[in-house]
């Protein structure tokens, strides 16, 4: 066990009263004896001849310790749900959050920012509610003989990760073991992060998290005893650690909370996506590559059906200038499936026009349908198809016309809902938040011949 300057000097008192190599003091010796005072206010070493020399003149010696916060907890950033959807952050394309790097979820600034020093940070003890958004960071100080953390918060409909880095220690990486939650649906994960093994220290934590309600957060805690128990992290501040340095007298005890081993200087590390490399090793691959600029006009957007949402892996190993632009050609129309009539009408006729227009967004197609129906009192439907890879049609009826009515139309209420004809005009109509349109009736005769012009919209998923 070693001993403080202090105790040192009182041991040297010691040896000097009682020397342990010398057993007999020659007669004819004419040397002062010393003695160490260490009851003093300031330890002096005092000299048999009534001289004396305090020991703060033997000199000084350098402590360290990290700078108290002015305040402590983690900073808190939440966007409220007119931010945006509920996304992984991952998905999120906002700019980087520098200095870390990770992308923001938008380009607005965040609703409220605060530094929340309760064991669990929150949108709802932060005052921001239920928040859409959040990103919670700032730097944790873990014993030395800790084994595990973990994120402790219950909230089930959060997507997210916590992303732990080392004081100096790397780029900040997600940690192993469910640390990502990439799906709320059926209660989602709860926690963030499972239980995680780590290093005592202090570490920087980054915690980007997008939520469906109220309550999301990160409530830290770490295990000394390989998950037996748990503990709330206590030590938590927004800004890196920051090393304090100061001589103090050799012979004074070390003040509480100084040390005299050096501290390491904290950094904050830059975020790396899973699986990725870090920007030396990409700029060395791209010193090391013999890039090729291509010239070959590039592949249109939308050129197939079948890719225009999912995408390929380009293979040529050239690359684009950054003038290049992708032409935009429209979508081919597929082939039209057909419409379907209930009970009360007669398909007779389906034509689908010429004219038919489309983007690279949706297709239109101009469709005459002809169809009787008898004498009665149920509604005539029309019922348009689905077609695989769009939304249900947009269905805009743009003329109808019927043949001539046997018999002179009654307003008296007891023939049908339609005039007499022959009849011109815009007679059927959309049925409310369905593919079908629907028309009057006659109960006094037929309707043998029924013209139903409609366009149908189709807008891609």
């Amino acid at each position: 066990m070693g001993l403080s300057l202090k105790e040192a000097w009182c041991q040297v008192s010691d040896w000097v009263s009682n020397p342990p190599w010398i057993t007999e003091l020659p007669a004819d010796m004419d040397e002062q004896l010393l003695a160490v005072n260490c009851e003093a206010e300031t330890p002096s070493l005092e000299i048999s001849n009534g001289n004396s020399v305090p020991l703060n003149q033997l000199g000084t010696r350098v402590i360290y310790r990290y700078a108290p916060t002015a305040q402590p907890g983690l900073r808190a950033r939440w966007w409220l749900p007119a931010a945006g959807p509920h996304l992984d952050p991952l998905e999120w394309d906002g700019p980087a959050d520098q200095p870390v790097g990770f992308p923001l979820p938008t380009v607005a600034a965040p609703d409220f920012e605060v530094v929340n020093n309760s064991a669990s940070v929150t949108d709802s003890n932060s005052g921001a509610g239920a928040a859409r958004y959040g990103i919670i960071d700032g730097w944790i100080l873990l014993p030395d003989d800790v084994t595990h953390i973990r994120d402790a918060n219950t909230n089930s409909g959060e997507l997210g990760m916590v992303l732990i880095g080392a004081c100096c220690g790397g780029p900040l990486i997600e940690q192993p073991g469910g640390n990502h939650d990439t799906n709320t649906a059926g209660g989602g994960l709860g926690a963030l992060m499972d239980p995680t093994p780590i290093t005592g220290g202090w570490h920087y934590i980054y915690n980007p998290q997008s939520d469906l309600s109220a309550f999301q957060g990160l409530q830290l805690q770490y295990s000394t005893d390989d998950q037996a128990s748990w503990v709330a992290v206590a030590t938590k501040q927004p800004e890196a650690p920051v090393v304090e340095i100061v001589e103090a007298p050799a012979c004074d005890d070390i003040p509480e909370g100084w040390q005299i081993e050096p501290l390491a200087e904290c950094c904050q590390p830059a975020y790396t996506a899973p699986g990725g490399i870090d920007e030396d090793a990409v700029q060395a691959l791209i010193d090391a590559s013999a890039l090729t600029i291509s010239t070959v006009t590039p592949i249109p957007d939308n050129e197939a059906d079948t890719a225009i949402r999912t995408g390929f892996a380009g293979v040529t190993g050239d690359v684009a200038d950054a003038g290049h632009n992708h032409p935009i050609v429209p979508q081919e129309h597929p082939a039209w499936p057909g419409v379907a009539v209930n009970a009360n009408a007669t398909l007779l006729q389906e034509v689908v026009l010429d004219g038919n227009r489309s983007t690279e967004e949706w297709i239109e197609y101009e469709v005459r349908v002809r169809v009787s129906v008898d004498a009665g009192t149920g509604w005539p439907i029309i019922t348009f198809p689905s077609i695989a890879g769009y939304r249900q049609p947009i269905l805009t009826v743009t003329n109808t016309y019927r043949n001539p009515s046997t018999t002179f139309q009654d307003d008296d209420g007891s023939f049908g809902a339609a005039p007499r004809g022959p009849y011109m005009g815009i007679e059927w109509s959309h049925w409310s938040s369905t593919r079908s349109i629907y028309g009057p009736f006659r109960r006094d005769n037929d309707i043998t011949s029924w013209f139903i012009c409609v366009s149908a919209m189709y807008v891609r998923i």
